[in-house]
């Protein structure tokens, strides 16, 4: 076994279930061994005799239910109430006019949480600078380890040059004392942020 050295997918799988093997036996030898009181830790057999009856006698089962009934009922409210409002705005401008505020906002917090592509960076940044008013400032940040410093830098760039706007980059910023970057880990540099002085 050496640092950092990948494992193949079936040594994986068998090291995943040798976990949840192992952490069930020392459960149940700490626990049916008497060497931890019941009162504060009960043993794998016990749990299971009791999920059993609170799932069937005590019905839990059915709070499961109406647990994701509100689930997929709150989907299908909010689709038959979005659903036309998109054809109205996508029909008539007065309509788009009106609850645009609302729906770019909703549409930068889905880019900035599509962390594993890296050109909604760039769609992001150049959504933000049409939004930025002349002479403004305007900061991004990224807090995804899958997008290098290198890279997260580049997509801002181009995202302000489409949206043609010229920009000074006046800081720069990652991880602070907080956050330690470890020095074989490159991931943990994962904390960026970037300061612009848009025209």
């Amino acid at each position: 076994m050496r640092p950092l050295h990948p494992v193949s997918p079936g040594l994986r799988t068998v090291l995943g279930i040798s976990f949840f093997v192992l952490f069930i036996a020392f459960w149940a030898w700490i626990t049916l061994g008497g060497h931890v009181n019941r009162i504060f830790l009960a043993d794998p057999l016990s749990m299971l005799r009791d999920g059993w009856r609170l799932l069937v006698e005590d019905r839990f089962w059915l709070d499961i239910l109406i647990t994701i009934w509100r689930v997929f009922g709150g989907f299908l409210l909010a689709s038959v109430v979005a659903v036309p409002l998109g054809i109205a705005m996508g029909a008539w401008k007065p309509v788009e006019a009106f609850l645009e505020p609302t729906s770019r906002t909703s549409y930068f917090t889905e880019l900035a949480q599509s962390s594993r592509d890296p050109a909604m960076l760039g769609k992001l940044a150049r959504l933000s600078a049409d939004v930025t008013a002349p002479g403004g400032l305007l900061m991004l940040a990224s807090c995804s380890h899958n997008i290098p410093p290198e890279r997260f830098a580049q997509e801002c760039a181009q995202g302000l040059l489409r949206a043609g706007r010229r920009a000074a980059m006046i800081h720069q910023a990652g991880a602070g004392p907080d956050h330690p970057v470890h020095p074989l880990l490159p991931e943990s540099a994962y904390l960026k942020a970037i300061v612009y002085a848009l025209d």
